[in-house]
């Protein structure tokens, strides 16, 4: 479902899909105590970025890599993404993300799917 107000303040001028899916980001190497990889959710998303909810928050302008498990998806999607706001929200964080073309990545299948679902 298209949700076309944006209540996170954000202000990309994209259409934007709901969602409701499990996404791995992997963490910048500077905390040792944290897993490098941490599991969020996909909380809504369009062709060039995302947002998700996190436990801990990310470095603005950190670009890390994600992997997307979408359920019209037989195995998750990775993407090549830059933290662009942080905001925390009751006890965890909310993360937009950009995302970028990169190689080895699946930004290609993941704009298909968006533009499908238009």
């Amino acid at each position: 479902m298209a949700e076309g107000d944006d209540t996170s303040g954000n202000q990309r001028g994209e259409l934007r899909l709901n969602a409701r899916a499990s996404v791995f980001v992997e963490l910048p190497e500077s905390d040792e105590a944290q897993a490098p990889i941490m599991l969020c959710r996909l909380l809504d998303f369009s062709a060039n970025g995302a947002q998700i909810r996190i436990d801990h928050a990310l470095p603005v302008g950190a670009i890390l890599r994600l992997s997307a498990q979408l359920p019209a998806q037989y195995s998750p999607l990775t993407l090549v993404g830059e933290v662009r706001w942080v905001r925390q929200d009751q006890g965890s964080y909310l993360v937009g993300f950009s995302l970028y073309e990169a190689d080895q990545s699946d930004i290609l299948r993941w704009k298909q799917l968006v533009a499908a679902q238009l």
